[in-house]
């Protein structure tokens, strides 16, 4: 029982603070609720009754990086928090042999 208590905490830590979700302008909820209260979210429902939400500043204001040519990226993590420490990490390209055409 504890270890499932451990796992839904981490889980709904990520889910709430890390992992971007589409249908809030593609932000943590965490980071959108923050942006609503300040006014930097605009909510607009379409004709199909469907709502969409735009943020009015830059997004890589967010991460305080303002040049657009450079944009830092997490390590991703997977959302239950346990990491698979037996994967080998690659680098270059993994190539299969394939007829050629």
């Amino acid at each position: 029982m504890e270890e499932l208590v451990t796992r839904l905490t981490i889980f709904y830590e990520k889910y709430n603070n890390v992992r971007l979700h589409g249908s809030i302008a593609n932000l943590s909820p965490r980071v959108f609720w923050d942006l609503w209260q300040e006014g930097n979210v605009t909510r607009k429902v379409l004709k199909n009754k469907k709502v969409k939400f735009n943020l009015n500043i830059p997004y890589q204001q967010l991460s305080g990086n303002m040049n657009l040519r450079e944009v830092p990226c997490s390590h991703s993590k997977t959302l239950d928090g346990f990491e698979n420490e037996n994967v080998n990490e690659m680098f270059g390209a993994e190539s299969f042999l394939q007829p050629s055409v």
